[in-house]
């Protein structure tokens, strides 16, 4: 029997969080009917396979695991896409969980509403469970519930850019372009969250958060978004969307999107050198070089800014300025500030 929403769980490894997760799924009778949890186990070497064989003994209706061969994070998007049911697709990280009255309440507006993507707030929750931060979405949307067209709102919003955690895709979108997320790899959610959205037509926002996105557990690959752990595979992942920007192989209306999640993605790489020194200054120039393979991109990059401010510092740094100072050398914000100004007010 089909489901309204499939949500795919990756997992590697798990056990520690995983009944944590799946005990946040479990939502009224009725509800359970429509929801489908697909939990990839990604050969992992712990109890995590056993621990979702559990759930799926006790509510078969609603959980099923599929065991499979260590291929990392897009494998299992991959496998939970092929045999999803539902009518919407959601991921739901392993250690992270969702809000089961929100979710079951979700469920019901899912049975009501026909959108290309659903976009939901989110929580950032820190490992006792405290909410840290909170992703709302009502700047972009108002109250929300209401479906427009997505072309629309990118002509009217330019800095549009969604995260994994807030997105819920029609699965027929997914199918009907054949989306395959890249394998072997960590960091693949950006692929997620800015490749099928340049098949979106229509958009629905729902205005409660039904996802914590847990920031600071041991082990985590992106505790911070900018002090990643392999910048080669994130690497893999901008030379992906770049090959993907520069292909064109999209409605010109995307491409402000497409760009505002490339830029997330280069900043990952840049700060981390930069900014976080997580990243050799070596190193950042073999990838610095390695990007002219790219020239739009290695272009959009000079764009990049440092917090949300003027000084475009891959620019000044490229051109040998001494913005590099500020951004290697960890300060006070009032002393950063000052700096800025000073090498603001020399332009």
């Amino acid at each position: 029997m089909s489901k309204i929403l499939t949500i795919i769980i990756p997992t590697y490894n798990m056990e520690k969080y995983l009944r944590k997760c799946l005990d946040s799924l479990l939502v009224s009778d009725e509800n359970m009917q429509q929801l489908e949890v697909l939990v990839v186990n990604d050969g992992s070497k712990d109890s995590s396979s056993s621990i979702g064989h559990e759930y799926e003994a006790k509510y078969p209706q609603t959980f099923r695991v599929i065991d499979k061969e260590n291929g990392n994070y897009g494998s299992c998007i991959n496998r939970g896409l092929k045999e999803a049911t539902g009518k919407y697709v959601k991921v739901l990280d392993a250690d992270d969980y969702s809000v089961p009255k929100n979710l079951n309440d979700y469920l019901s507006f899912l049975l009501k509403v026909d959108a290309d993507v659903i976009i939901t707030d989110f929580d950032i929750v820190d490992i006792n469970g405290k909410v840290t931060d909170k992703r709302e979405f009502h700047w972009l949307f108002g109250q929300g519930e209401s479906i427009i067209l997505f072309s629309q709102l990118l002509k009217e919003k330019r800095d549009v850019a969604f995260q994994m955690h807030a997105l819920t895709y029609k699965l027929s979108i997914l199918r009907e372009m054949n989306y395959k997320q890249t394998e072997g790899i960590s960091y693949t959610d950006i692929e997620w969250a800015t490749i099928p959205m340049t098949r979106v037509k229509t958009i629905c926002y729902y205005p409660r958060s039904i996802y914590n996105y847990l920031i600071g557990r041991e082990g985590q690959t992106m505790a911070n978004y900018f002090e990643v752990t392999n910048h080669k595979q994130l690497f893999k992942v901008v030379e992906k969307l770049s090959k993907f920007y520069m292909s064109q192989s999209y409605e010109a209306v995307y491409n402000q999107y497409v760009e505002n999640k490339l830029k997330k993605a280069l900043a990952g790489i840049y700060e981390s050198g930069l900014k976080f020194c997580s990243l050799s200054i070596e190193e950042l120039k073999y990838y610095d070089e390695l990007l002219k393979c790219y020239p739009q991109v290695y272009e959009l990059a000079n764009s990049l800014k440092l917090l949300r401010g003027h000084i475009e510092y891959v620019r000044h740094w490229r051109s040998g300025n001494p913005i590099r100072v500020l951004l290697l050398i960890k300060m006070p914000v009032v002393i950063k500030n000052s700096i800025k100004k000073w090498i603001i007010s020399l332009h």
